[in-house]
């Protein structure tokens, strides 16, 4: 048979001091600006061709999502109201990627939900906002958003599309806290609008 070595002991728990050691380190500077340079190097520029196929998914009568596959292996989806063309982005990662396909379906960008401060998540917000000042950026109250506009918590609700739109809404966004992945980690539960009598 094969003959394996072992550290045995100390030599077992050192490499694994060592190996997380090493993710902490890389996961330290991932949260920095060093990272975003790295996350900006990751992004589309238009040339290559996405890891998967766009592809629509109906949610309710006149409101389907819209998954736009980008960086390497990560999603944006963009939630959209088919008549008015207004639309919401879930952690537009890929500025450059988001933007094609809001333009692509002729849809009007009004918001960006981030779950998380992670740039896979998060990184392309700001370049998103310099494209269109008007839109909202919402994401957790304990956590540093990139181009964040309204900071959400447990319970918070809104509507989609905004009354302002002309529109009667057709959901309601409601926000759950989910600390596990980050601390302020929130979702975005998305449920039909109830009509009044």
């Amino acid at each position: 048979g094969r003959s394996t070595m072992s550290l045995g002991g100390w030599g077992d728990g050192l490499g694994k001091m060592l190996s997380k050691g090493a993710f902490n380190v890389g996961y330290a500077l991932y949260k920095t600006r060093i990272g975003h340079q790295f996350h900006a190097a990751a992004c589309s520029d238009g040339s290559a061709a996405p890891h998967s196929v766009q592809s629509d998914i109906p949610l309710i009568p006149g409101v389907h999502i819209t998954v736009v596959p980008m960086l390497a292996d990560n999603y944006c989806y963009l939630l959209v109201d088919s008549a008015t063309k207004k639309c919401l982005a879930v952690d537009p990662a890929d500025a450059a990627a988001v933007l094609a396909a809001v333009e692509a379906e002729g849809l009007d960008l009004l918001g960006i939900l981030t779950t998380h401060t992670h740039w896979d998540h998060s990184g392309g917000n700001e370049a998103i906002k310099q494209k269109l000042p008007g839109v909202k950026v919402y994401g957790g109250k304990l956590e540093s958003i990139p181009g964040l506009t309204d900071a959400v918590g447990e319970g918070d609700t809104f509507l989609f599309p905004p009354r302002a739109g002309g529109a009667e809404p057709k959901i309601v966004v409601q926000v759950w806290e989910a600390p596990c992945h980050t601390v302020g980690h929130v979702m975005y539960v998305v449920n039909t609008q109830q009509k009044t009598p």
